[in-house]
């Protein structure tokens, strides 16, 4: 394994990041921040990498993310094993798994999920060119499926204001990945 096997899948664990953050805003976290402390481990850890492919790479990386995210969240809450903490990890958890499901569903031979991790790899590319509103817009929406109101609250913003976020935001980034 290399640092260029590692940066090949920083933009879609950069996406990932962003859509936890989104809906567990109390960490205190940034993703940039959160990625690359996930890379800093992985590397440290790299001999304890046994997969053979690039999707195996991307899976052992998710999970030394899942372990930062839940890591991070004993240092904001002191350590203590709660309620919310195990909600965190199931919703963590299911998500990864969710992931998982878009990159390389069971039935799918390694060149469709070679095609299905290139793929999310433009796309959390052309999601980082969207403005900051518009890109945690269709974050929240599309990837982790809040409502409009909900999504007007966390931005500050009315919902007729952020339903055109969301539409300016999804015309967008179907311009930038018919360009790509």
């Amino acid at each position: 394994m290399s640092e260029n096997d590692l940066e090949r899948h920083r933009a879609a664990l950069l996406l990932l990041a962003r859509a936890q953050l989104a809906r567990h805003r109390n960490l205190g976290l940034d993703a940039s921040d959160l990625v690359q402390r996930t890379y800093e481990d992985a590397w440290r850890a790299r001999d304890q990498f046994r997969g053979g492919t690039d999707e195996q790479l991307f899976a052992w990386l998710r999970k030394v993310l899942h372990h930062n995210f839940l890591d991070a969240y004993d240092q904001a809450h002191a350590g203590k094993r709660d309620a919310a903490r195990q909600a965190l990890e199931a919703d963590l958890t299911g998500s990864f798994v969710g992931l998982d499901d878009l990159l390389a569903a069971s039935h799918t031979s390694p060149s469709e999920a070679a095609t299905r991790s290139e793929e999310l790899a433009r796309l959390a590319a052309a999601l980082e060119q969207l403005p900051e509103a518009q890109r945690e817009a269709v974050i929240l929406k599309d990837l982790v499926g809040l409502t409009l109101r909900e999504i007007g609250e966390q931005l500050g913003c009315a919902e007729t204001a952020t339903a055109g976020l969301l539409f300016r935001g999804r015309q967008r980034l179907k311009q930038l990945l018919a360009d790509g």
